[in-house]
């Protein structure tokens, strides 16, 4: 376990703070197998601090969760939609319109 300076603080993700990270983006195939990968030092900004129960509410459509984290909810509902997507060669073009939504403030 880490200690609580750094769980709480240092290596936490916390709302529009930047964190420096390396970052590994796979490419899987419809097996399952990684069949390329690139690993870079990056700069991640957590957007809100989320939970999954949130999360679900503003996917089962609870009006005071989808009003406050309103700026998400398109995202959320992207997220969503490619998880759920039946082809998975499908994904690939639609990930990459996600990125810059993903990269935001």
């Amino acid at each position: 376990m880490l200690p609580l300076e750094l769980s709480t603080d240092i290596c936490s993700l916390r709302p529009k703070v930047d964190r420096l990270v390396l970052s590994c983006v796979m490419e899987i195939d419809h097996r399952g197998e990684v069949v390329g990968y690139e690993v870079s030092a990056g700069v991640i900004r957590s957007a809100e601090r989320m939970t999954y129960t949130a999360v679900n509410a503003v996917l089962e459509g609870d009006q005071a969760t989808r009003e406050r984290y309103a700026p998400l909810v398109a995202l959320f509902e992207q997220m969503r939609d490619l998880a759920c997507d039946p082809e998975p060669q499908a994904r690939t073009p639609r990930l990459d319109r996600l990125r810059p939504a993903l990269a935001g403030d």
